[in-house]
């Protein structure tokens, strides 16, 4: 083979692997590019969720439908089946135990142990706030100082 041949023959494996490392870049950016629309798209459902699961929680906190907890723990299943995957994990288990312990505080009776039961389900309110406010993934705003109990 002459050295014209062997020039030509490096110049098109050159040229086809630039092809090749070219392709894969561009494939790779797409890929990147899908996954972070795929993750802005759902921190965007997430920050809606968790402020719905703060306005329930609120409500409860503030006694909203204090005379008919049964509707509105109806209210909180619907809302819990169609919506628990967007809630982080601290977030969706203190929601969870706090959406049980709703049915305890319906109990008109004040014998010790269920105002114990009263007492932690109060509790449960400020840890699933604090956990709402926690696990959005908005840094400015796990700094912030907010008074739960009166905003």
């Amino acid at each position: 083979m002459n050295t014209i041949n062997i020039i030509t023959l490096i110049g098109v494996i050159l040229t086809f692997s630039g092809v090749l490392i070219n392709s894969y870049v561009i494939w790779k950016i797409s890929k990147a590019q899908e996954k972070e629309k795929y993750n802005r798209i759902a921190l965007e459902k997430r920050l809606e969720i968790h402020q719905e699961a703060f306005h329930l929680t609120r409500e409860i906190l503030q006694g909203a439908n204090k005379q008919n907890y049964g509707s509105f723990f109806n209210k909180y299943q619907d809302w819990w089946n169609n919506n628990c995957l967007y809630l982080g994990p601290k977030s969706r288990k203190s929601f969870f135990n706090m959406y049980f312990k709703l049915l305890v505080y319906q109990i008109e009776e004040n014998t010790p142990e269920v105002l114990k039961e009263k007492k932690e389900f109060g509790e449960l309110i400020n840890i699933t706030l604090k956990n709402l406010i926690e696990e959005i993934g908005l840094p400015w705003l796990k700094e912030e100082k907010i008074d739960l109990k009166n905003e």
